[in-house]
Parts: structure tokens; sequence; C-alpha cells
């Protein structure tokens, strides 16, 4: 399903799947660092 809409994206143009790709690329970093720092945190408090 999720190919399927790739394909689309690239055969509609580059520019469009570009726009997709940084959007889902910063939504990723932003999840992982979310998670990064709830662990950090986490293990602090668990420490004390």
């Amino acid at each position: 399903m999720l190919q399927g809409i790739w394909v689309e994206e690239f055969s509609g143009g580059l520019d469009e799947a570009e726009k997709v790709f940084l959007s889902w690329f910063l939504v990723f970093l932003r999840a992982i660092n979310a998670i990064a720092s709830e662990k950090t945190v986490a293990s602090h408090c668990s420490h004390r």
C-alpha cells in the first residue's frame, strides 16, 4: 500500500516527493529526539 503511494509521488514529480520525504524525515527525527530525551530523563529519575 505504501509502495503504491511512493510510486505515485515519484511519478507525479520529484519536487512533491521531496516535500513528502523531508516532512516524514523531520517527523522521524523529532520522534527519535523525543524518545531519546524521555529515556535519559527516565534513567536519571530511576537512578535517584
